[in-house]
């Protein structure tokens, strides 16, 4: 109970300042929890590329058999150079729900018709 008055009293902790976010090979044992005990921000490379859905969701003919008929909320457009939130542009941005097999041929693979920027949401 202590523990908890004292954490809440005090907030989270402030998130570490960097400059440059350090570029690490994937560290086994003891130097990850070395690694870990600095508390700073880094990436880990390479660290997800043994993954299956690494090698299974870079094949966009796999997801559209697979996942195709699912619906899912798409961002279209971009906020950049002051969309909605800075008050302009805002026309250039909307969402719409659309099938995963759409969005794929409209935003992703070759031939798609140039539908735009979009992102999954």
């Amino acid at each position: 109970a202590a523990a908890a008055a004292a954490v809440g009293s005090s907030g989270p902790p402030a998130p570490p300042s960097c400059s440059r976010l350090e570029r690490v090979p994937p560290p086994r044992g003891d130097a990850f929890r070395a690694l870990r005990r600095r508390g700073l921000p880094l990436l880990i490379d390479g660290v997800a590329s043994e993954w299956a859905a690494m090698r299974r969701w870079a094949d966009f003919s796999w997801l559209r058999d697979e996942f195709g008929g699912r619906l899912v909320p798409v961002e279209l457009g971009s906020l950049a150079g002051g969309g909605a939130a800075g008050g302009g542009g805002a026309a250039a941005w909307g969402e719409r729900v659309m099938s995963l097999r759409d969005f794929l041929d409209a935003h992703v693979t070759a031939g798609g018709g140039g539908g735009g920027t979009g992102y999954p949401s």
